[in-house]
């Protein structure tokens, strides 16, 4: 799909898209089973994934935005017994993780959504400012990303679709956020960089996270 010209902010039409896991046990945060056990994983995907939704609910509901949750790994009804709220929900598309994120806001642009900003489940981090800086961003930049310290992104923001930033790119290894600023650099697209950030995906992260919750994190 060819690059359409990046257009204005409209505040009044903005969407938060949150993408997630269902947390079913053995599929879910597959890489911390064998430091948590499937059971253990599912709950920590399941907690993470709460936390994420309430953080980016208040944001949105502050800022005026729509929440789209887009899902994979179960229906959407069990997506939203695990997690109720008034969120839209919708299927993830079929692809890697890049065509799935463009496609989502491929359509919300084609909904009449402006700006967009997608978010993860997996940074514990997040907060309700972030969430905000990253629309903030989008008033004098193309693009903002959450660099996240395993060398990927816990949030991409757009106020145009850019298909550019979502193809030909290692999605599994640790130059996943350096080659999406390339990219973006590449095609004359401003971009800004959020704080640096930790996704809880290998043991060690587990274990951050532990110390976090022994300080604060706020998740209410």
């Amino acid at each position: 799909m060819a690059d359409r010209p990046l257009s204005g902010r409209d505040d009044s039409r903005q969407r938060a898209i949150v993408f997630a896991r269902y947390p079913e046990a053995g599929r879910a945060k597959t890489r911390l089973i064998p430091e948590l056990g499937a059971e253990g994983a599912a709950a920590l995907s399941q907690e993470l994934t709460d936390r994420t939704l309430r953080i980016v609910k208040r944001a949105a509901t502050e800022l005026g935005a729509d929440l789209t949750v887009y899902f994979t790994g179960c229906d959407a009804d069990r997506m939203r017994a695990a997690f109720p709220g008034n969120y839209g929900y919708r299927d993830q598309s079929d692809g890697d993780l890049g065509e799935r994120m463009y496609a989502a806001f491929d359509t919300a642009f084609a909904e009449g959504y402006a700006p967009v900003v997608l978010v993860g489940t997996d940074c514990p981090e997040l907060t309700e400012e972030l969430i905000t800086s990253a629309f903030d961003q989008l008033t004098d930049h193309d693009v903002a990303l959450g660099p996240a310290a395993d060398g990927g992104y816990y949030l991409i923001a757009l106020r145009a679709p850019v298909p550019v930033l979502f193809k030909g790119i290692d999605w599994g290894s640790a130059s996943v956020f350096e080659t999406t600023v390339s990219a973006a650099n590449n095609h004359g697209l401003s971009v800004a960089t959020l704080p640096l950030l930790r996704d809880i995906d290998r043991p060690e992260d587990v274990r951050y996270y532990e110390s976090l919750k022994d300080t604060e994190i706020p998740a209410t």
